[in-house]
């Protein structure tokens, strides 16, 4: 068993380096920062409100 560099979990030699290139990908790149006050704010005077669905009996 060996240590992955960037998360520190064990695995089998076998299966190290192909680890090693997604943890990289995956873990060790930052995501930018959601905005939600931009989704909010689009096109608020024009927004209309979805039809209420049909009542079925």
């Amino acid at each position: 068993m060996e240590c992955s560099k960037g998360c520190g979990r064990q695995f089998n030699i076998n299966v190290i380096a192909k680890h090693e290139k997604v943890c990289e990908k995956v873990f060790q790149s930052k995501r930018k920062a959601f905005n939600s006050a931009a989704h909010r704010q689009l096109d608020v005077e024009g927004f209309k409100a979805p039809p209420p669905p049909p009542v079925w009996e």
